[in-house]
C-alpha cells in the first residue's frame, strides 16, 4: 500500500514543485520570450464573477475589497518572493504603479501568496517596490491559482446588482507591462 501511495503521489508532488518554483504550465511562467504575440498578449479572456475579497496589507493597517474597487479597472499581480519571474517583474510593475498614481480609473494591486509577513517585509527592505503589498492566500483556491506570477484584470467600473465585479483577463507567467496596458486600454474603450 505504501508503494502504491508513493507512485500515486509522484505526479502530485511534481505538480506542487512546478507550482512552487514558478514553473506553472508550459514555459510561460519562466520565459519572457513565451509571451503570446497575438492580439491577446497571452491574456485569456475569462468574463466570470470575481470572488468577494477582503485582503489585508503587510502592516495590517489597510485592506482592499471588491467594494473599494468600485468604478475602477484593477490589475492584480499574484506573486511570491521565491518566484524568479515574479521578482524580475517587480521593477517594471513598480514603474507602472507610479504612472497610475493620481488617476482614478485603473489601480495596480500587489497580492503576495504563501509567505509570512515578516519574510515579505524582509524581502521588501532589500528590494523596495514602493506600493502596498496585500496577503492573498485566501484567494488561491477560489481563483484556481496554479502558477506564479499570475495577473488578473478585474472590471469593477459598474458593479453587478449583487455588488460583484467581473474578472476579464488572466495571464500566467512573466508578463511585460506593455501587455497589461494593452488589455487595460481595451477594457477602458468598452462601455462598462
Amino acid at each position: 500500500m505504501n508503494r502504491l501511495s508513493f507512485r500515486t503521489g509522484i505526479p502530485l508532488l511534481a505538480s506542487l514543485v512546478l507550482t512552487l518554483t514558478g514553473c506553472g504550465r508550459g514555459k510561460g511562467a519562466n520565459d519572457p520570450s513565451s509571451v503570446d504575440k497575438g492580439d491577446s498578449g497571452g491574456h485569456a479572456e475569462i468574463g466570470k464573477q470575481a470572488p468577494d475579497l477582503s485582503i489585508q496589507t503587510l502592516n495590517g493597517k489597510g485592506s482592499v475589497t471588491i467594494a473599494s474597487l468600485q468604478g475602477k479597472v484593477a490589475v492584480i499581480d499574484f506573486w511570491a518572493s521565491w518566484c524568479k519571474p515574479c521578482v524580475r517583474e517587480l521593477p517594471e510593475l513598480a514603474e507602472y504603479h507610479r504612472r497610475l498614481e493620481g488617476q482614478e480609473r485603473v489601480v495596480l494591486l500587489s497580492f503576495n501568496v504563501g509567505e509570512k509577513p515578516r519574510d515579505v517585509a524582509r524581502f521588501l527592505k532589500a528590494s523596495p517596490i514602493g506600493f502596498p503589498v496585500y496577503f492573498a492566500d485566501a484567494l488561491v483556491e477560489p481563483l484556481e491559482l496554479e502558477a506564479f506570477p499570475t495577473k488578473l484584470i478585474v472590471d469593477a467600473r459598474r458593479p453587478r446588482p449583487d455588488g460583484s465585479a467581473l474578472l476579464r483577463f488572466r495571464r500566467e507567467g512573466f508578463t511585460p507591462v506593455a501587455s497589461i496596458e494593452a488589455r487595460v486600454a481595451e477594457l477602458l474603450q468598452e462601455q462598462p
